[in-house]
C-alpha cells in the first residue's frame, strides 16, 4: 500500500500514487491500522471500495482474489434492472461464458436475462443503457453518460458517417457536465481525455445497433 502511493520507482505506483491516490494520515500510524483493520483473513488482502479514491478506513476492506478482480477500475459494468456487474459477474449468475455475453453486449449494445434464450439473442436493445446525445463536432457525433457506473459514453464520425461508440471508465458526473458544455467537444476531448488512457481505460464497443436511441 505504502510502496504503490509513495515511491515513484515501484512498478505500480503509476496506477496508485501516480493518480493521486493517497493512504490516509490515520493510516501512516501502524497501530491505527491495526485497530482499524485487524488481522488479513486466509487468502485476502487489502482493498479499496471505490477504486478511484484514497486508502481510508471507510473505503478499505479485506477481499478475495475474485472480488479484486471484479472492483478493477477499468472493468466494463452492464447495468440490468439497477443492477451493475462484470461479465464474469453477470456470467456465473446466467450461466452462460463471459465471453459470449461480452460479444453479444458488442452486437447490440446492451442485454438482459429475458433476453437471453437458449443462447440467442433476441431483439437488440439501446446501445449498453446509455443515451446518446448528438453534438456539434467534426469528429464526435454523440456523447452520453451513466453517473452510476461512471461510464462516458462517445461516438465518432467515420468517413462522413456512423462510427464506433467508445466506452470511458472512471468517469465523473463534474467531468461528464465539463465535456458536455465545452465550447467545443473535440478539443475538450483531445485536451482532457484522450491523452489520459491509465485514468480513463477505454473499450471500442463497435458501431452501435439499429435500436441505438440518441435524443
Amino acid at each position: 500500500m505504502w510502496q504503490r502511493c509513495t515511491a515513484e520507482s515501484n512498478i505500480s505506483y503509476p496506477n496508485y500514487g501516480g493518480r493521486g491516490i493517497k493512504v490516509c494520515d490515520r493510516w501512516k500510524s501502524f497501530e491505527n491500522f491495526y485497530a482499524d483493520m485487524g488481522d488479513r483473513p486466509h487468502g485476502k488482502s487489502l482493498d479499496r471500495i471505490r477504486s478511484n479514491e484514497d486508502y481510508t478506513p471507510d473505503n478499505c476492506k479485506w477481499s478475495s482474489r475474485t472480488e479484486q478482480n471484479n472492483n478493477k477500475r477499468n472493468n466494463v459494468f452492464v447495468s440490468i434492472d439497477g443492477r451493475s456487474q462484470t461479465y464474469s459477474q453477470w456470467g456465473k449468475e446466467l450461466g452462460i461464458r463471459p465471453s459470449t455475453l461480452r460479444e453479444r453486449y458488442i452486437k447490440t449494445g446492451s442485454f438482459e436475462p429475458n433476453f437471453i434464450e437458449g443462447n440467442k439473442m433476441q431483439t437488440p436493445l439501446p446501445h449498453a443503457g446509455i443515451p446518446l446525445t448528438p453534438v456539434k463536432s467534426s469528429k464526435i457525433m454523440a456523447i452520453g453518460h451513466c453517473p452510476v457506473t461512471e461510464v462516458l459514453a462517445v461516438q465518432f464520425i467515420h468517413k462522413g458517417g456512423t462510427g464506433n461508440v467508445y466506452h470511458y471508465q472512471a468517469f465523473t458526473s463534474a467531468e461528464y457536465a465539463a465535456f458536455a458544455s465545452a465550447e467545443s467537444v473535440g478539443k475538450h476531448f483531445i485536451a482532457h481525455i484522450q491523452p489520459h488512457k491509465d485514468k480513463h481505460p477505454y473499450v471500442n464497443m463497435g458501431v452501435p445497433a439499429a435500436a441505438t436511441r440518441i435524443i
